[in-house]
């Protein structure tokens, strides 16, 4: 980034600017930063307004796949952020609002298989959070509320039976937390 940076200081008398194969471009505030790999395939492109970035900024693997897309408003992250394996599979993505995670984000395996499901507000984690087994059944369910646990949280074996299950208050496990075997018999409880 220091080489992208000095180049564009450095090519602000002229229109258009192509060194170590860095290509700026500009109009009036407006910068478009695009840097190459060794063999010129796109490495990223974006936009500096007033030296800050806006809008969509896009990372490419090698092989010319998207690596990732952030979207930017005067340098935070606000808007669609996006991973992707080599592969070109979705890996994780979600929203930012005002440089936080918000709204759903989901995690994804490079099949395509969904991993997890998160909820995010201006406060941290909230509402139910799922996670799911490789071969994609349920593995855990858990509340948050203000960016900590809170509710009930229960993890399942692969055949659907709960594993243990618990409640949550304000961050501490609160009341009875069972734990049973994979046929779903009681093995124990525990009282917080």
């Amino acid at each position: 980034m220091l080489l992208v940076t000095f180049l564009l200081i450095q090519g602000c008398n002229t229109s258009n600017k192509e060194k170590n194969g860095v290509t700026v471009s500009y109009e009036k505030e407006t910068i478009d930063v695009k840097d190459f790999f060794e063999d010129g395939s796109v490495k990223f492109t974006g936009q500096l307004i007033n030296n800050k970035k806006n809008g969509k900024w896009v990372r490419y693997y090698s092989n010319g796949n998207i690596f990732k897309i952030e979207t930017f408003k005067e340098d935070i992250l606000d808007g669609e952020w996006k991973a992707y394996h080599n592969n070109g599979q979705l890996y994780f993505g979600g929203n930012h609002l005002n440089n936080n995670k918000d709204g759903i984000w989901k995690h994804y395996a490079k099949d395509g298989t969904l991993k997890y499901v998160r909820i995010y507000n201006t406060k941290g984690a909230t509402g139910e959070w799922k996670t799911y087994y490789d071969s994609g059944e349920i593995a855990n369910v858990e509340n948050y509320q203000n960016g900590k646990p809170n509710g009930t949280w229960t993890s399942f074996y692969k055949n659907g039976k709960i594993h243990d299950q618990g409640n949550y208050l304000n961050g501490k496990k609160s009341g009875p937390w069972k734990i049973y075997d994979d046929k779903g018999s009681l093995l124990k409880t525990t009282i917080f």
